[in-house]
């Protein structure tokens, strides 16, 4: 599992591009192989799933308070479905981790793009709301 993704995808073809990793995820591709990219990915899929919690549930945070309170019934589901869809896909991640072989892997990266292909649009739209709720609110400190 040591061969470096660029020599990898010559054997499998149907994996992502490298550009398309390196924008989406802010990681450089060129000398690891494909667990390596694979665990750097899962841990940015793990900060978007703990942002998808935060306003979900409304924990000790002024900030989380206010944008959960922001969202509809809508917008949270939207929400809900791709935290537990991520979350299932982590879940995935270290199964592979731990009993993988290089066809597994090469899978999960795959069914990472469908993911995030999947539901790209509606987080953009939630995400877009957010900025434009914070940019009108007119809550005060007293």
């Amino acid at each position: 599992m040591t061969e470096k993704y660029i020599e990898l995808k010559k054997t499998y073809k149907e994996l992502p591009d490298i550009e398309w990793i390196e924008t989406q995820f802010g990681i450089s591709v060129q000398e690891k192989n494909i667990v390596e990219i694979n665990l750097e990915i899962a841990t940015k899929i793990e900060e978007i799933i703990e942002t998808l919690e935060n306003l979900l549930v409304v924990k000790e945070s002024y900030k989380y308070f206010l944008e959960h309170n922001f969202l509809d019934k809508s917008d949270k589901e939207k929400i809900y479905n791709c935290f537990k869809s991520f979350n299932s896909h982590i879940w995935k991640f270290y199964s592979n981790y731990i009993n993988g072989n290089i066809k597994m892997h090469v899978n999960w990266i795959l069914e990472t793009k469908n993911l995030f292909e999947k539901y790209k649009k509606n987080l953009s739209e939630v995400f877009e709301k957010l900025g434009l709720k914070w940019a009108e609110t007119k809550e005060k400190i007293e």
